[in-house]
């Protein structure tokens, strides 16, 4: 079982590294070029704040990322709350009525990327539980 946790933390660190550079690269090529961003699954934000909201979330999710690894007791908790956003801003912004699929595979896409993200979740909670066992 202990090989199940082991592979659900490896994918929690990997989708947040993932994830966390394309947020890091979308919003800071955003911010540098002076283009506008509009995207559909995050509908508070426009134009230049939803590029540094984006960098922001990048930043965040690297940084806890680099302090899991030296301090893996006092920063493994970093990746849960980050990844519990993630997974609500995806499920939220996919199952908004205002939010329209494109065709069947941007469907599948969608629902894909929500597992993987759901996955993500079960392996920060499990980095956060193997850490309180390795302080006891």
């Amino acid at each position: 079982m202990s090989y199940v946790f082991g592979l659900f933390r490896l994918l929690a660190v990997l989708f947040t590294l993932v994830l966390s550079l394309f947020l890091v690269g979308v919003g800071g090529l955003a911010l540098w070029t002076g283009e506008t961003l509009h995207f559909e699954v995050v509908p508070l934000f426009e134009g230049d704040a939803l590029a540094q909201v984006l960098l922001a979330m990048g930043l965040l999710g690297l940084i806890g990322l680099v302090l899991l690894f030296p301090a893996k007791r006092a920063a493994s908790w970093l990746l849960l709350p980050w990844n519990l956003g993630v997974v609500s801003i995806l499920i939220c912004a996919l199952t908004r009525s205002s939010y329209r699929f494109s065709g069947m595979d941007h469907f599948v896409n969608g629902v894909y990327l929500s597992l993987l993200a759901l996955a993500a979740l079960v392996g920060s909670w499990c980095q956060v539980r193997a850490a309180r066992h390795r302080i006891s």
